[in-house]
């Protein structure tokens, strides 16, 4: 089987005549993907209404992602069902 980072691209087999073996050849390629990825520091508000008043909640988050964006988009699909979520600033805390 294909070891870490390495794809199966194709195979072909081999049956011998005078055997009752096949032989499969196989041809793997390293993947060219990258997976390194960043932390970024999400800061972020709720507001809230409480006995009449409005709140305010702030709070930072770490998150592990390969760009800025999807930072922005895992914060945005984690806090989807919370009314008066803002994110207030993004930024890179640290990368491999």
């Amino acid at each position: 089987m294909a070891k870490k980072n390495w794809i199966l691209v194709s195979t072909k087999r081999f049956q011998e005549e005078f055997s009752f073996k096949t032989i499969v050849e196989c041809t793997f390629s390293k993947k060219s993907v990258s997976h390194w990825k960043s932390e970024y520091e999400i800061d972020y508000w709720v507001n809230s209404v409480c006995n009449g008043k409005i709140v305010n909640e702030n709070s930072i988050w770490i998150v592990e992602a390969c760009s800025f964006d999807e930072a922005r988009s895992i914060a945005t699909k984690h806090f989807a069902n919370v009314s008066g979520f803002n994110i207030r600033n993004i930024k890179k805390v640290w990368s491999y």
